[in-house]
Order: C-alpha cells, then structure tokens, then sequence
C-alpha cells in the first residue's frame, strides 16, 4: 500500500474516533452530577425495568454506533446543506441527551426528565430521516437510538404514573 493510501486511511480513522468521541460528549454532565441513587431506588418502577448494569452496556454500545453513524454521513461530504443540517439535528440532540441525567437525577425531577425525552424523540427522529436519506446503515443506527430511547419514555412515563403523588 502507498504512503497516500495508509495516509488517508489514518485520517479517515482519526475522523472516526473523533465522531465516537463527540458522540460521548452527553456522559459528561451526569459525570458532574450527583446521582442519589437512594431517591431512584425509592421510586416505585414499572415491569420490564433492567439491571442498573445493562443501561451501562447498551448506552456504552449506542454512543459508539451514534459515533459509527455520524462518520459515515461525514464520508458522504458536508457539501450540501442537506448534510449540514444532518449534522446540526445529530449535533442538537447530543446537547439534549446531555442534559437528562442532570435533569432527570440531579434535580429529582421525573416531569422534567419526561419533557427532555419528548423533545429528544423528536429530534432523534428528523435526525433518523436525514441520515436514512445520506446513509442507510447510519439510518438504521438511529433507528436502533430511537427504539431505546421509546423505551426509556416508557420507564420515564411509567416512573411518573407509579410515584404521582411523590411528583407533585
């Protein structure tokens, strides 16, 4: 192989790396906050609630594929504003996941986490129409985005009925 060719593809994977990064960019609020773990497992939950450890394997999973996703709309090009806004709506809705664990735990407010994945669904799914449109596999990974967090509304929803009275 050529000195060019190992060159492009050394670029092409810093991109990639960089895209997973950016995609981990959510995790660093909850880092900062306080998470009482006593107040969560105070609450009365719904059926079908996991291990705290599988939300960590598959939100580790699903930050690396959004990553895997966001590169393979970049290799397309960020000519055309079709592509640019691909990005500003996958870029949006980092800045969003973001702010649910600090939301939703560090303020103890089960409402507020409701309103965040609302605002968050939506903007996941024209995030999911764009990139369907450039790259279909980076489509489909939203898509796999889209089905967790429907389920993570469910438990949110669930979490809200189930402890009304502590809610208001």
């Amino acid at each position: 192989m050529d000195k060019k060719k190992l060159r492009r593809q050394a670029y092409r994977l810093r991109v990639l790396f960089t895209w997973i990064l950016i995609s981990y960019l959510p995790v660093l609020p909850a880092m900062f906050v306080s998470m009482p773990r006593q107040w969560y497992d105070s609450l009365a939950k719904p059926p079908g609630v996991p291990p705290g450890w599988v939300f960590s394997v598959v939100w580790v999973s699903l930050y690396t594929l959004l990553g895997c996703a966001a590169y393979l709309v970049w290799s397309r090009g960020l000519i055309s504003e079709f592509r640019k806004e691909a990005t500003g709506f996958f870029l949006a809705q980092l800045v969003l996941n973001a702010l649910y664990s600090p939301v939703f735990f560090g303020l103890q407010s089960i409402t507020g986490g409701i309103i965040v994945l609302s605002i968050l669904l939506v903007l996941v799914a024209i995030t999911g129409f764009y990139f369907w449109v450039i790259q279909k596999t980076a489509g489909l990974i939203i898509i796999l985005y889209l089905a967790w967090l429907c389920y993570a509304f469910y438990l949110n929803l669930s979490i809200w009925f189930m402890n009304m009275p502590a809610v208001f």
